[in-house]
């Protein structure tokens, strides 16, 4: 008796299973695009972030004729200010840093396994690092804490901000429009988004 219900049971089961419809599912069908909102944004990771084996230990020979040392030194050595001095490092770091930056990922070459990537992560890592000077600045400058080093900082950006206007006033103010535009776009992209209060179903409210 028991197992003849078993298999009644059973039969139920299997027959309810096959009038369930099944659709069809297309193996071929793309997966559904991700909208502008979705879209993660483009970040450059640090060095932390990278594996290993990216960066090839290998520097760059200093006496390479080709190398931005090389040329920054021989710079730096005619003007006749002794090594080692504030004005000879002065020089020398002007030349170097310039040319590093006319060579780009060029610079990288044989040195990393991505020199573009190399680059990027260079000039993120030195905006980074003038965002937290100026910020620090700044707030010296809020509390009253500023030190002979900052003002001597603002006298000198004052004066070479008199000098471009003098020499090209209609670049000047072009270039502080489109400064004024990048930091409002800034501000509504860092603006907190305000969430959509639902509303109350008073039906429920009342209960």
């Amino acid at each position: 008796m028991q197992f003849a219900t078993s298999m009644t049971v059973l039969l139920f089961l299997f027959a309810h299973v096959q009038c369930i419809p099944v659709k069809g599912i297309d193996l071929n069908r793309l997966p559904r695009p991700e909208s502008p909102q979705e879209q993660p944004e483009e970040r450059i990771p640090t060095k932390k972030e990278l594996p290993a084996n990216f960066i090839i230990k290998k520097r760059k020979d200093k006496n390479d004729p080709n190398s931005p040392a090389y040329k920054a030194r021989m710079l730096a050595n005619m003007t006749g200010h002794p090594r080692n001095s504030k004005e000879y490092k002065k020089v020398y770091d002007s030349h170097y840093f310039k040319l590093r930056k006319e060579q780009g990922s060029k610079f990288y070459e044989g040195m990393t396994k991505d020199p573009e990537l190399s680059a990027k992560m260079h000039k993120e890592g030195q905006r980074r690092s003038t965002t937290r000077f100026n910020r620090a600045l700044q707030e010296r400058k809020r509390t009253g804490n500023m030190t002979s080093a900052d003002r001597r900082y603002y006298e000198m950006s004052n004066k070479r901000a008199r000098e471009l206007y003098k020499k090209d006033p209609q670049a000047c103010k072009e270039r502080g429009r489109r400064f004024r535009l990048k930091v409002k776009a800034l501000k509504e992209r860092l603006k907190p988004v305000e969430k959509e209060s639902k509303p109350v179903d008073e039906s429920h409210a009342n209960e």
